[in-house]
């Protein structure tokens, strides 16, 4: 998996996790405040009724309280009425039928339990009875589901701006890792460009930085290499006294051009004589001095001449190759 989808996927997954949060704190928390105002409401009207209604109870006027009781639960505002007497018998008790109008599984995930509202009904220093009465959650529900509905369609709409934004600044985030990519292969195909553009990004600016360093230090090292092993290949064949290639190299050249069938030329030997003598009687120095000399003089002979090679076979003896023959020469 690629490190830009790894990391939009860790974005999902955080701001998936940071809404589910926030959500849920604030979804449980407007439940716990309209549970509140729901007691409020059901105290505020038990009392209410309770005032309203003592005379009535009081002279055991049944039909007043309760038109007065079912005028109220009519209103929709209130899920249970009910007046009782001290010994807890009901006078009248009257429920609600009316819908949520919200989803079943929203119930069931944030249930709502109205407070009961209790007030004692007094008729001077007496008391004749006492109210009870539970508000519908109805119209807590249908606050509790909009704000909902209204906090999760903010998300939506901000998540996928977040994403948008997110998935633009990441791509030009990591563009510097793709001339990182192209950077390395052109360093595979003994190419070595430096990256000039360095990135905004501190840990990218140093993986750039780090990349055009190794870029010059491998071409560096390549050039070394060449040299080194261009020097090897000189020494291989050429001898240190003279200059001219040595044996090993004249003898690997005329075995080549004896295998080559269309090849055609000549060899010519040529040795200085008595050179031990020469060695004995002025000195390895001075013998040395003269082969030198005549490697010298078999290069000026043969330099308007193409396809010649001269060579050091041994002691004395030279070598010249001509037309494309590796010949000793001497």
């Amino acid at each position: 998996m690629s490190l830009s989808r790894q990391l939009v996927l860790l974005v999902v997954a955080l701001v998936l996790l940071l809404f589910s949060g926030t959500f849920l704190i604030s979804a449980y928390s407007t439940r716990d405040y309209l549970e509140d105002q729901l007691a409020s409401h059901a105290q505020d009207a038990a009392t209410s009724l309770g005032l309203s209604a003592t005379t009535h109870v009081a002279k055991g006027d049944e039909a007043m309280f309760t038109s007065m009781a079912n005028a109220m639960i009519h209103r929709g505002d209130y899920l249970k009425i009910r007046i009782e007497d001290l010994q807890g018998k009901p006078l009248i008790e009257r429920e609600s039928r009316q819908p949520l109008d919200v989803p079943d599984w929203f119930t069931r995930l944030f249930p709502l339990h109205p407070p009961e509202g209790v007030a004692t009904m007094m008729a001077g220093w007496r008391q004749v009875g006492v109210v009870r009465v539970i508000s519908h959650p109805g119209l807590a529900y249908r606050q509790l589901w909009k704000s909902t509905v209204d906090t999760l369609s903010w998300f939506v709409v901000g998540a996928g701006l977040v994403l948008l934004v997110g998935l633009m600044l990441l791509r030009w985030m990591l563009r510097p890792l793709q001339r990182v990519e192209w950077q390395a292969e052109a360093i595979c195909n003994r190419e070595f460009p430096v990256v000039e553009d360095k990135p905004f990004t501190y840990e990218f600016r140093r993986v750039v930085e780090a990349m055009n360093r190794l870029s010059s230090k491998v071409r560096q090292m390549l050039d070394n290499a060449e040299r080194m092993a261009s020097q090897l290949r000189e020494q291989a064949n050429t001898d240190a006294l003279t200059g001219l290639a040595n044996r090993r190299h004249f003898m690997s050249l005329l075995q080549a051009r004896l295998e080559d069938a269309d090849s055609a030329g000549g060899v010519l030997l040529v040795r200085v004589e008595h050179l031990a003598d020469y060695n004995r009687s002025h000195g390895y120095q001075e013998g040395d001095q003269l082969l030198r000399a005549v490697a010298d003089l078999l290069r000026e002979e043969s330099a308007g001449l193409a396809g010649i090679t001269l060579a050091h076979l041994s002691g004395g003896f030279r070598a010249v190759v001509r037309r494309c023959l590796a010949c000793p020469t001497g």
